[in-house]
């Protein structure tokens, strides 16, 4: 979830910016720790507990020489280039606008710098964390984005003078009941949430590690639009960012959603939905426990497949298609035997012995949970199984999606940001784009999750060599797609055995769309219009359908948005017989809410607490870069 700014940069920003571009000419790297800004926390400023990550998705790196770095200026002037690191989701400082493009503060602001110095300016996406290590390994010249100058981080890179004074801030949401917050303790009265990696999770930890905030409310996520899902789902209480941020993200998160009838009236109120549905998700099996007892990866290019409906589970087994009744008991699942088809598949090595223990493991699993993305099954003794994740259809159409990596799936290459390539595929199957210089166009053959395409004319304008690079590479790589998957607003599609993919972001018109969210209410959040315990009514908004749970039976339809109006097709609804009398009655009303819904909205979050203290921003440099200072 990429947030945008739809308007462009306000005034003060850009008159700020007027007043940082005297830097441009002269800026003035700091070698050594300066001491602590005041009146920034000893904890915070000291703070050296790493912070738990995602494993990073880059290759190894090691600083380079100090010879190298001394050079830095002479190979930027030489090459015309300056390569710029930025976490693109950090508004106001570094994001994606609307369409796609770089945009923000400290976009603006190294983009005058280059201006100024004559060089071509390039933006390089990549997650906070890596910021640092990214920089002393010479992959990025300089990195941008919100970075705060602390004597720890000034060990391990030069900053600037410091371009801006900032504060911190928590945000809320905007119905929560919460206490005043003037101090450590005051935050212990709920989970309190932070991007991992920066000043705000490592305090936040330091904290823990004092005795000062309990272990068990402090959550970490690997970037703030996860802390602020969390936020908005109720998994989290408070969001700690800096001021900045916090005040931009107040501003555009959507929060709840709430469906209005004709009259204006509240009718539903949702929450995003955080865990897939077991019923009508697809699934795709990621492990499994090999015939050594062992939790193993599927064999590459086998797709291990799971669609769970009322009373069956089915699916591809790797060769054969398989299937078998199951029934939810109070504390798991019990899985009859399944009935399998008897081909036999020679390629790839190992399929048959992969398919066997898969339909073994099945057999066993009697328990299972879900989280988020991920449906994990257990034996009698607790012990994993089979761990699938969400395989959502993919449906390309309409939609124009923006290339944003490349590459091994492992280590995946950012797109460069002055080459723009895109992909558009329309109901019949015609394809359009521009592959980073010229304009290509094709046809593509989408049936479930399978994608192929068959490239047909370009036009034969004269690139520079990045964008000739970048185009055969990309040109390349889309002839030989033979697996695509959508995942909320993003299009992944593999191609070299599966090893490989192209990424690519939705540039999206309707706010609904790819979103999934969870009942919260009927109403406003009041007691009595909560559903019933036993049951989860859902919504997901596709590009021009949507689906969900009634709480006994699914229901698809199709919709459309204009502004804030809603309007809402025939919904079709599965007939099976629910137990519940008090079931059947919610089902009806909750069907009769949504399809007398004309309008929506966004209930958003606020800002609980700031002015907790100060801190000051620069651009981080290898150390060593004295001929930067020139």
């Amino acid at each position: 979830m990429r947030r945008t700014i739809p308007k462009p940069l306000t005034l003060s920003i850009l008159i700020l910016i007027m007043g940082v571009m005297a830097l441009a000419g002269c800026v003035t790297w700091q070698l050594e720790p300066s001491g602590t800004p005041e009146p920034l926390p000893e904890a915070l400023a000291t703070a050296t507990h790493a912070a738990p990550t995602v494993a990073p998705t880059q290759v190894p790196i090691t600083s380079p020489p100090p010879t190298e770095t001394k050079a830095l200026w002479q190979r930027i002037k030489a090459k015309g280039v300056m390569v710029v690191g930025v976490s693109a989701n950090y508004p106001p400082f570094t994001y994606y606008d609307s369409n796609g493009q770089w945009d923000g503060f400290d976009i603006a602001l190294m983009k005058a710098i280059g201006e100024r110095l004559g060089v071509e300016v390039i933006f390089q996406d990549m997650p906070f964390e890596e910021t640092f290590d990214r920089v002393q390994a010479g992959d990025v010249d300089v990195a941008v984005g919100g970075i705060a100058i602390t004597p720890e981080r000034a060990q391990r890179v030069a900053f600037t003078q410091p371009y801006l004074t900032g504060g911190v801030a928590l945000l809320a949401n905007a119905d929560a009941d919460l206490g005043e917050i003037a101090s450590v303790e005051d935050l212990a009265q709920g989970t309190i949430a932070a991007e991992s990696g920066t000043i705000f999770g490592d305090w936040l930890l330091s904290q823990v590690d004092a005795g000062a905030l309990p272990a068990e409310r402090l959550r970490l996520y690997a970037d703030i639009d996860q802390a602020l899902t969390a936020l908005v789902s109720g998994e989290a209480d408070l969001v700690m960012a800096d001021a900045f941020t916090a005040e931009d993200l107040a501003r555009q998160a959507r929060g709840k959603l709430q469906l209005l009838n004709k009259r204006g009236k509240v009718t539903l109120t949702y929450r995003p939905l955080v865990d897939k549905p077991l019923q009508g998700t697809p699934w795709i099996l990621t492990s499994y426990v090999d015939g050594e007892g062992k939790l193993a990866p599927t064999l590459t290019g086998v797709n291990i497949t799971a669609v769970i409906d009322d009373a069956v589970i089915k699916g591809s087994a790797g060769c054969n298609t398989y299937a078998a009744d199951y029934l939810i008991k109070e504390k798991g699942i019990r899985i009859t035997p399944p009935i399998i088809t008897r081909k036999t598949c020679a390629e790839p090595e190992g399929v048959m012995e992969q398919e066997n223990q898969f339909l073994i493991d099945l057999r066993k699993s009697e328990a299972y949970w879900i989280e988020g993305d991920s449906l994990i099954f257990m034996d009698p003794n607790g012990n994993v199984t089979l761990i699938f994740r969400a395989q959502p259809v993919v449906d390309l159409t309409n939609i124009t999606w923006k290339l944003y990596a490349y590459g091994p799936i492992s280590q995946p290459v950012p797109a460069p940001g002055s080459v723009e390539v895109t992909l558009a595929i329309g109901k019949d199957g015609q394809v359009s784009g521009s592959s980073g210089c010229n304009n290509y166009t094709g046809k593509a053959a989408v049936d479930g999750d399978a994608v192929r395409f068959e490239l047909g004319t370009a036009t034969m304008k004269a690139c520079d060599p990045l964008a000739n690079s970048m185009e055969a590479a990309y040109l390349t790589a889309l002839a030989s797609v033979t697996r695509g998957e959508i995942q909320q607003d993003r299009l992944i599609l593999y191609y070299n055995g599966g090893l490989d993919a192209l990424k690519f972001r939705a540039v999206r018109r309707n706010p609904l769309q790819f979103t999934d969210w969870e009942l919260l209410s009927f109403g406003k959040p009041e007691r009595e219009g909560l559903p019933l315990p036993t049951t989860q009514l859902t919504v997901r908004f596709g590009k021009e359908r949507l689906a969900g749970s009634a709480g006994c039976n699914a229901f698809s339809t199709t919709y459309s948005v204009q502004g804030d109006r809603l309007k809402i097709g025939k919904i079709a609804l599965t007939q099976k017989l629910c137990p519940d009398a008090k079931v059947t009655r919610q089902e009806n009303d909750y069907v009769k809410a949504l399809r007398n819904s004309a309008r929506y909205r966004f209930i958003g979050v606020e800002i609980a607490a700031t002015g907790l203290y100060t801190q000051e921003y620069g651009i981080a440099a290898p150390k060593g870069a004295d001929d930067l200072l020139a």
